[in-house]
């Protein structure tokens, strides 16, 4: 079954609260920032390039100055666009590790928090027969191809090279503007990723909430039954 993240995420924030564990609400609050409200500020960042990109096709009655206009219009669009598109995918990545954080604090695990991360929280997980649901949950996120787009790019951009990136905008059949913005394919570590645009992304936002949201449940299953 699909959770809610909202939903479970409240209902997780309470419990916390009701037991005085502190660390672990601080632990949340970074994941719903990183997962659910830095991914919406990017999107609609990258989405007010995109219509600036529209609006912007006669500049200045000069064809030249106009041409000068656009010119830079575009770049400037460009690296806000690319910027927004980026620091989303940065995000999402980070929302995994911060899942970790959440989960050692909730149980605990026992993990140091400099070492904490997705891999060291399942291993930790897997001696446990009454974590085994939550286990199962915790690993549909590093799983899925959501997760492993996210993970490579944010890894390319932090130790390999630039992502690609593109917008432009073309005047269509019935007289109105279509922009298209992009991240360019690539290959990590003999894996490869094609192009997205910022809807891809979003999807990519839904689906790691969906999957988080079931860990999160799993988590307020365990409190409850202490």
């Amino acid at each position: 079954m699909t959770h809610d993240f909202d939903t479970a995420a409240e209902s997780l924030a309470q419990l916390l609260k009701d037991r005085g564990n502190d660390d672990a609400r601080s632990h949340l609050n970074a994941l719903r920032w990183s997962l659910r409200d830095a991914p919406t500020v990017g999107l609609d960042f990258a989405r007010a390039a995109s219509e600036r990109m529209r609006q912007g096709r006669h500049l200045d009655d000069d064809p030249v100055r106009d041409a000068i206009l656009n010119a830079r219009l575009t770049e400037e669009c460009f690296e806000q666009s690319r910027f927004a598109l980026e620091s989303t995918i940065r995000y999402l990545h980070a929302a995994g590790d911060l899942l970790a954080q959440l989960v050692n604090a909730v149980l605990p695990l026992g993990l140091v928090e400099g070492e904490c991360d997705l891999s060291r929280a399942l291993a930790r997980l897997q001696s446990e027969a009454a974590h085994s649901h939550l286990r199962s949950a915790l690993q549909t996120l590093p799983a899925s191809p959501q997760f492993a787009y996210v993970r490579d790019a944010t890894n390319r951009m932090k130790h390999r090279n630039l992502m690609g990136a593109s917008i432009g905008a073309r005047v269509n059949d019935e007289g109105g503007v279509d922009v298209r913005q992009r991240l360019a394919a690539f290959e990590h570590d003999s894996r490869s990723h094609d192009e997205v645009a910022p809807k891809d992304i979003a999807a990519a936002a839904a689906s790691l909430q969906r999957a988080t949201a079931n860990v999160l449940h799993e988590l307020v299953g365990l409190l409850t039954a202490r």
